[in-house]
């Protein structure tokens, strides 16, 4: 059997008074710590509706000073996307691997602004066509992504995913992406992407 994440086109009012027209499900870890160093794997089959949705494999945390009791008690705010598809307009086969940096995470370039570092992979397959393995695996010193097990980018981990007090939340999810961002269109919904597993690995460092 398959975990089964739908999104619905659903005009409402939400918390923040604010029309809105898709409801989404998520799934995402709830350990109170968190997770650091490690591999991080899915097996997922895209949504059918393109272009207009982003079915994401990600993690993410944002803590404050008062939040965190650790050696250095440093507020940050990092996202990893192990994988997000169904992004580009253009092509389907467009599959992104990001990092992410928000403020206030101390050391940006910009304070007030996020630095992110994206590369966009052309599949050589429909990523709504069968199920494909996405992994990500995170060290002290680099972050690394794979589909299928083959490598597809490489980063530096240093300053902003190492040192021992940094964690992060693991979740599936939905994403808008354009034309759905801005402008609202029914055709196609509901629309649902499957997961067939979840692997996590927790890396020791020596």
């Amino acid at each position: 059997s398959f975990i089964a994440l739908d999104m619905t086109y659903e005009p409402h009012v939400n918390d923040k008074n604010m029309t809105v027209y898709y409801n989404s499900g998520i799934l995402k870890s709830m350990l109170p710590r968190g997770i650091q160093y490690g591999r991080f794997e899915a097996r997922i089959k895209g949504a059918g509706r393109w272009p207009g949705v982003c079915p994401a494999f990600w993690g993410w945390r944002r803590t404050s000073s008062k939040s965190i009791k650790s050696s250095n008690d440093e507020s940050y705010w990092i996202e990893l996307d192990f994988v997000e598809m169904l992004e580009n307009k253009n092509t389907v086969k467009d599959i992104d691997f990001t990092s992410h940096v928000f403020p206030p995470t101390k050391g940006l370039p910009n304070p007030k602004k996020e630095l992110s570092n994206a590369t966009h992979w052309i599949a050589p397959f429909d990523p709504r066509d069968d199920f494909h393995i996405y992994s990500m695996e995170w060290n002290s010193t680099l972050l690394t992504w794979y589909v299928d097990g083959i490598l597809v980018k490489k980063e530096n981990s240093f300053p902003y995913f190492n040192g021992k007090d940094r964690y992060i939340d693991i979740a599936l999810s939905f994403g808008l992406r354009p034309p759905l961002k801005t402008l609202s269109n029914k055709t196609d919904f509901p629309t649902t992407f499957y997961v067939d597993w979840i692997r996590t690995w927790k890396r020791k460092e020596l």
